[in-house]
């Protein structure tokens, strides 16, 4: 807050019309100097700092955010992905093992039959079910089931071993129907339990080898999991340190440099309104000569031609005409000038 003769003047978007008045009385032409500069220099600056300094972070900053989104969003889907995997691996890793179980479950059931210990409809029956479900899911995890949400097979390894298991799958389906088929014929019988001991021996030697290869791609999957994770996390943090140094960096060098011009700016603003509005001059009582600031006795129309760009042209006012020159005119002529 500044002080004239007029009283307390603010500063202020209120006062800017107030103040670019008060320059035009006060100053003359030292006014509108600085009223100019105002308007015209000091705004291109404001201008700088404004608008090329919104566009330097929005072609830098942006495209870098956009990156860190983007490896964010990455990162997301392929854990995403991974989990996925991971429930369809443990599916049919958890279907493999359970059909090992029934393998083995019909055989026991098979033996209970042939022994006659047990002649009833329901073990029948059982073993029936049984056999079905292990057939079914015997397909799904050859070529795939969504309703138990098995995947397809894409390991050659797990294909091969696959493959070969489905000899002693097929022959224990066989011995199953044929001793049902024929459980009042003991050689029948006989025959159809010797073929299904002789495949389950087989079946279970390769679905354990199927079930191990299920879990080591499963193992070998999470892993891989890990050490992408790990590095979308080091490539995240490397685009953050180069946005550190290529962009944060200059933007807090530019807000620096911006705010030491600004501060240029307000001085210089400062001073030109206090030249020209609250100049207070020395001025001499008798021969009106200006103190400048130096100290030094100055004529007026000098001093305000240097400070204020004014130019002066001298003539002689009625009553200096009078004074000076009086006895020049005829009686009654400089009356009449008056």
């Amino acid at each position: 807050m500044l002080v004239n003769h007029r009283g307390w003047v603010g500063y202020g978007s209120m006062n800017s019309d107030r103040d670019d008045r008060a320059i035009g009385r006060s100053g003359g032409d030292g006014g509108s100097a600085a009223t100019n500069a105002v308007k015209s220099g000091d705004l291109s600056v404001r201008s700088h700092v404004g608008s090329n300094f919104a566009t330097y972070l929005q072609r830098r900053y942006a495209p870098a955010l956009l990156i860190v989104a983007a490896t964010v969003v990455a990162s997301h889907l392929l854990m995403h992905r991974h989990l996925d995997r991971l429930d369809a691996s443990g599916s049919a890793i958890n279907f493999a093992g359970r059909q090992r179980m029934l393998s083995q479950r019909i055989t026991k059931q098979a033996l209970l039959i042939v022994d006659g210990r047990k002649q009833d409809a329901d073990l029948e029956t059982g073993i029936q079910e049984d056999a079905k479900e292990w057939a079914t899911v015997q397909q799904g995890l050859m070529r795939g089931d969504r309703s138990r949400n098995i995947p397809r097979n894409t390991d050659p390894e797990i294909a091969t071993l696959m493959v070969r298991n489905q000899r002693p799958h097929e022959i224990m389906l066989a011995a199953v129907e044929s001793l049902l088929a024929g459980r009042s014929d003991d050689e029948t019988r006989a025959a159809a339990m010797k073929n299904l001991l002789a495949a389950e021996g087989e079946y279970l030697e390769t679905m354990d080898a199927v079930v191990f290869a299920m879990a080591d791609n499963a193992n070998r999957a999470t892993v891989f999991q890990a050490r992408t994770s790990w590095a979308m996390l080091i490539a995240t943090l490397f685009i953050l340190g180069m946005e550190a140094v290529f962009i944060f960096r200059p933007a807090v060098r530019e807000i620096a440099s911006s705010a030491e011009r600004l501060h240029v700016i307000n001085q210089r603003l400062e001073h030109a309104l206090g030249r020209a509005i609250l100049d207070m001059l020395s001025v001499c009582s008798f021969c009106k000569a200006v103190k400048d600031d130096d100290g030094e006795w100055r004529p007026l129309d000098e001093y305000l031609s240097e400070t204020r760009d004014v130019v002066f042209s001298h003539g002689l006012c009625n009553d200096c005409l009078r004074k000076h020159y009086g006895d020049l005119f005829p009686e009654g002529e400089l009356d009449e000038l008056s």
